[in-house]
């Protein structure tokens, strides 16, 4: 491996370990960082890797070891609580950022440093593991083939072997704020799973959505000038009216410990075990009486997202974006996915798929 100017927090978790792992496969030997050397410690032994001890909020640590003109990736949720001082960090000292985030509120503040990451001549991206990266790159091929759109419709459906608190804290951080969604070209607070439908897969099954506040909104509006934008995860209809109806609750249901513990348990994004797990993403974008639906289809959603982030990485380190803060698309053009193994591209019309 040669020597790269990235540093990597949050490498022990899940994520963080399968991103070093395809980090590592492309020559690559980032620094790694975090708060706890102790767990980290194996890690780089294992890769031969340097290792620096610094938490999130502490200043002088990260600037002891962030590399000047390199890239700073963030592999460490919640994002609503790391990211912000990373990428103030990063920024100050003269670093990028990168990071995984598929959190809304996450991903609407780093967006809106785009002004500042200019003057400090820094490239800020967001949400670079799979749904927005996947979702990103679907809007981006619709705005392309029709025009401006009216409505986009994201659906993600992350097939995951197991769970992780991180994951769901994450996700519970999510879903306390409410449901969420782009309505007359702004982002409205509304009630969580009102909206549902069903998506077709590959292989002719029907699976059901509702919706949630999914960071792709965001993303999605940076792409297009749709004034309507809705995004949905996963959940049976039972489900989806029964999350409608006690979402107003879960704010106050989080700070009851035993309920959090519960609700932590069976929020980890958790699949079924022993089957072939297939993670998809669909965009259906409406101009008028037209519409098309594309899908992307790739494998495991943590080894898919750490694949998506690796690449993403790679993509920056060959050819880096004008400073600024961007989603994958907007920072990598809309074809960098293109090529990456296991990844599948399909257009869903009334007579079927195609490839």
């Amino acid at each position: 491996m040669v020597s790269s100017p990235i540093a990597l927090y949050g490498a022990t978790g899940v994520t963080g370990q399968l991103i070093l792992s395809r980090l590592a496969s492309l020559g690559l030997k980032p620094r790694l960082v975090g708060r706890d050397p102790k767990r980290l410690s194996d890690l780089a032994d294992q890769y031969a890797l340097s290792l620096y001890e610094a938490k999130i909020d502490d200043h002088k640590a990260l600037a002891g070891c962030l590399p000047r003109g390199g890239l700073l990736v963030n592999a460490a949720g919640p994002f609503v609580s790391t990211a912000m001082p990373l990428i103030d960090a990063a920024m100050s000292l003269g670093c990028d950022y990168f990071d995984v985030s598929g959190e809304l509120d996450s991903l609407r503040a780093l967006l809106a440093l785009d002004v500042a990451a200019k003057k400090a001549r820094r490239v800020v991206i967001g949400g670079g593991g799979f749904g927005i990266a996947a979702t990103d790159i679907l809007v981006s091929k619709l705005e392309a083939a029709f025009g401006p759109l009216e409505s986009v419709r994201v659906s993600v459906a992350a097939d995951s072997a197991f769970s992780t608190t991180g994951v769901a804290e994450s996700t519970l951080a999510v879903l306390a704020g409410g449901g969420a969604e782009i309505v007359s070209g702004e982002i409205t607070r509304v009630r969580l799973a009102r909206k549902r439908w069903r998506e077709r897969t590959t292989t002719g099954a029907s699976i059901s959505f509702a919706s949630a506040p999914l960071a792709d909104l965001i993303a999605a509006s940076r792409l297009t000038h749709a004034p309507d934008i809705v995004a949905g995860v996963p959940m049976l209809p039972m489900q989806a009216q029964a999350t409608s109806l006690f979402a107003p609750l879960l704010p106050l249901l989080l700070k009851v410990p035993q309920v959090r513990r519960a609700l932590v348990k069976k929020s980890g994004h958790a699949g079924v075990a022993g089957h072939e797990h297939v993670s998809r993403a669909w965009v259906r974008g409406t101009q008028g009486r037209r519409s098309q639906t594309l899908m992307i289809e790739g494998g495991e959603g943590f080894a898919l997202a750490a694949d998506i982030a690796a690449h993403a990485i790679a993509r920056y380190l060959q050819s880096p974006p004008l400073p600024g803060a961007y989603t994958p698309a907007c920072a990598l053009g809309p074809e960098w996915l293109d090529g990456l193994a296991g990844i599948r591209f399909y257009s869903q019309e009334s007579e079927g798929m195609h490839a």
